[in-house]
């Protein structure tokens, strides 16, 4: 962190000695949270955003926003807006100025043969394998593949180690679907896809994550894809 606050400074010094510090938008993000890399567990990043007389100060913002929104959120600051649905991106510039109090219900997520929706209460994720990794799995070695569709060991063929331990940070892992009630378990820790009280939410967030697929030209799973309403997860 000394280096990471020592790193900032210099850049701020830099654009003050300039005198270009305050007509400068700064933007400070992480690609990925320590828990978050490679994994559609997690995800939640540093956003912070500096513009003196555009962006109010000392203000905090509880709203979903994805990493791609940056793109048409710095177009539209800058007068160049975009309303290019297809990117799947949406400016929060509105979030900024106090317009709007959200932009966004849900946003996709994907790594791998994984897939997610995610909205401000519910975290959804799907690990669905092509059929020449599926057909191979049996109940006794679905824990010794990771959600490559490799089998989960690096230098240890006696353990159960994925990428980066992710296994060992998040219990469900190996699990096909993971729903997560992120107002009561914001670390992800229980899966409840299979709790009955959650059946409706599990349902609305599965209905979610086909809409997207379907925006995608891949086929995933029984989610469907472009044009149709099924895929063989080929």
């Amino acid at each position: 962190m000394l280096w990471l606050d020592d790193a900032l400074g210099r850049v701020l010094d830099e654009l003050e000695a300039r005198g270009t510090l305050d007509d400068t938008l700064i933007v400070f993000v992480s690609d990925h949270d320590r828990r978050g890399k490679f994994v559609l567990n997690g995800g939640r990043v540093p956003l912070m955003m500096r513009w003196p007389g555009h962006i109010q100060p000392d203000t905090e913002i509880d709203a979903l926003v994805s990493l791609i929104d940056l793109l048409p959120t710095l177009l539209e600051l800058t007068g160049r807006p975009t309303d290019d649905a297809r990117l799947q991106i949406v400016s929060f510039a509105p979030l900024l100025d106090g317009r709007a109090a959200a932009v966004r219900e849900d946003a996709f997520m994907e790594v791998t043969y994984t897939r997610g929706v995610v909205t401000p209460e519910f975290k959804y994720i799907a690990t669905r394998f092509p059929d020449r990794i599926a057909q191979n799995l049996t109940p006794e070695n679905r824990r010794r593949i990771n959600q490559e569709g490799t089998f989960a060991f690096f230098g240890d063929p006696d353990g159960d180690i994925v990428r980066y331990r992710k296994d060992l940070l998040f219990p469900a892992y190996f699990d096909d679907d993971q729903l997560y009630d992120l107002t009561r378990d914001p670390d992800e820790q229980v899966n409840v896809a299979a709790d009955p009280a959650y059946a409706e939410a599990l349902a609305h967030m599965k209905r979610r994550l086909a809409a997207y697929i379907r925006q995608t030209p891949h086929p995933f799973g029984e989610f469907g894809r472009r044009g149709d309403g099924g895929g063989s997860g080929e």
